[in-house]
């Protein structure tokens, strides 16, 4: 009798177990099946408050974002948010973002294993509002030697330079790769305010000048490839057929406004015309002084280019004439026309342009351009194929060869120009993505060979090019000359003029 009620208990019990079970297991199939990423099409508006907080030894930002949803989520809703990561050459930007918190709600920030992706739960309205700081981690302002400074946030008590990249935490969903993204293209509705910053202070982004209160309609894509400053500064103005151009020098440096309007005029006029494009409401060039050093470089954004230079570079000295003119380019070469995997074309054509169009507009001399053109030669010969500029050199070079092949085989009637006018048009129709497919395709409608031949050998297979000793004209003769460096020696080509050599 005892067994056989032992036994009763023990059936009883496992039946428990098992509805216990089958219970949690249901359960959990369940919130997983309800559980909803909020996305793109769930977000009515975002708003973003700035403030500044200027300290005794630190100049800090408050942002508070709000995020606004069209619907009262489910409790088992959840958002992705992106912290600012990388950009250009600076990295572990989420650790110039601090104290990054909920406001006054029941939902919770989960922490993933990477630092830049967040996950909001518990999300129970349908406005979610989020506070952080925005820090600046750069310890020398007044002297920034690394790329890695001037890509951060850069706050002064006179000014402030941002990148949307830089210091923007917003909202972004998972796909079925489980990778992180914001939409490219779609728009959405996006306020950007300004608070309690100085009297005297002016403002001026990607999206508009002296405006402390926008109200954009734009893709988060867009939104944060912008630059955004503000601070005690100057605004000069020209206009390219009746479009606005607007010209800021952050900080104290010893640039002249007066060259630097001269050359943005001169690069900004010259390449509107070569690709017959004014559609620009407006379009901000700043100029970021580094300190007493040589460095310089830039970077193309959304209606503006940003130059980087160090005050021991003269404004009108061939590295900041190149500088400003390359990411003018930019706007076009990398910007309507996308080419991310193709940087011998993005970087090393947009070389090509640079220079010629300062020529052209006489900001450099012959004998200044044709010593340009030999010191690429010099670095492409070198170099290895695995070195940062390498793609610069190989895509000069590679300009001046196919546009002396095109110029060759037509007899003068079309250049490299053509080629370029034709990828732009073709980039519209294509999503603006450029292959070497479509290059080749291009080009063959002026030369039958097309360019593939170049493409594998210098591309592909990685062998050296050498250069066309026609690409600077009859005036030139090709010549190559054997230099030593290091143990290693070289023969390096370059082009001297014929009644009167130069000695490079």
């Amino acid at each position: 009798m005892k067994k056989s009620f032992q036994h009763v208990i023990l059936i009883f019990f496992s039946i428990i177990f098992c509805i216990t079970f089958t219970t949690y297991i249901n359960s959990s199939l369940l919130y997983k099946n309800h559980q909803k990423v909020i996305n793109f099409y769930d977000i009515k508006k975002l708003e973003y408050i700035i403030e500044p907080k200027f300290e005794k030894n630190s100049t800090k930002l408050n942002v508070d974002l709000y995020i606004e949803l069209k619907n009262k989520p489910n409790i088992l809703n959840m958002l992705y948010l992106h912290i600012p990561n990388k950009f250009g050459f600076a990295e572990n930007l989420h650790r110039d973002i601090k104290n990054l918190n909920i406001v006054e709600s029941e939902a919770i920030i989960v922490h993933t294993n990477e630092p830049y992706t967040k996950i909001i739960k518990n999300i129970l309205t349908n406005i979610i509002h989020i506070n952080y700081t925005v820090t600046c981690s750069v310890k020398n302002l007044k002297n920034m030697n690394g790329q890695n400074d001037y890509y951060r946030p850069i706050l002064t008590k006179n000014y402030f330079h941002l990148i949307g990249y830089n210091f923007i935490v917003f909202p972004c969903w998972k796909y079925e790769n489980q990778k992180r993204y914001y939409t490219e293209n779609d728009n959405l509705n996006i306020i950007l305010k300004w608070k309690n910053m100085p009297t005297n202070w002016k403002f001026a982004n990607s999206h508009g000048i002296n405006n402390p209160e926008q109200n954009l309609f734009i893709s988060i894509s867009n939104f944060i490839y912008s630059i955004y400053i503000a601070g005690d500064f100057i605004i000069k103005k020209f206009t390219c057929k009746n479009y606005p151009v607007f010209l800021v020098m952050l900080g104290k440096s010893s640039f002249q406004y007066k060259e630097f309007v001269e050359i943005a005029k001169k690069a900004i006029n010259t390449q509107r015309e070569f690709w017959n494009d004014y559609n620009f409401p407006h379009f901000l060039i700043t100029i970021l002084p580094l300190g007493k050093n040589h460095n310089y470089g830039g970077v193309s954004l959304l209606n503006s280019s940003v130059i980087f230079l160090g005050e021991k570079k003269e404004l009108k000295s061939i590295d900041s004439i190149y500088c400003i003119n390359h990411e003018c380019f930019h706007t076009w070469n990398k910007g309507k026309i996308a080419n991310y995997t193709l940087p011998w074309f993005s970087e090393g054509f947009t070389d090509y342009y640079a220079y010629n169009f300062a020529l052209n507009t006489k900001l450099l001399t012959f004998h200044q351009y044709i010593n340009i053109y030999n010191k690429t030669l010099y670095n492409l010969y070198i170099s290895s194929f695995k070195d940062e500029k390498f793609p610069y050199y190989l895509g000069h070079v590679l300009a001046h060869n196919w546009n002396s092949k095109i110029k060759n085989k037509t007899n003068g009637k079309f250049s490299l120009d053509n080629i370029m006018h034709d990828i732009i048009n073709k980039s519209k129709n294509n999503n603006k993505k450029i292959t070497t497919k479509l290059i080749n395709d291009i080009i063959k409608n002026y030369i039958k060979e097309g360019i593939n031949e170049d493409i594998k050998k210098y591309i592909e297979k990685k062998q050296t090019i050498i250069p066309d000793k026609n690409a600077l004209g009859s005036c030139y003769t090709l010549n190559w000359i054997k230099i030593k460096k290091g143990n290693k020696e070289f023969d390096i080509p370059q082009y001297i003029l014929k009644s009167n050599p130069l000695i490079y």
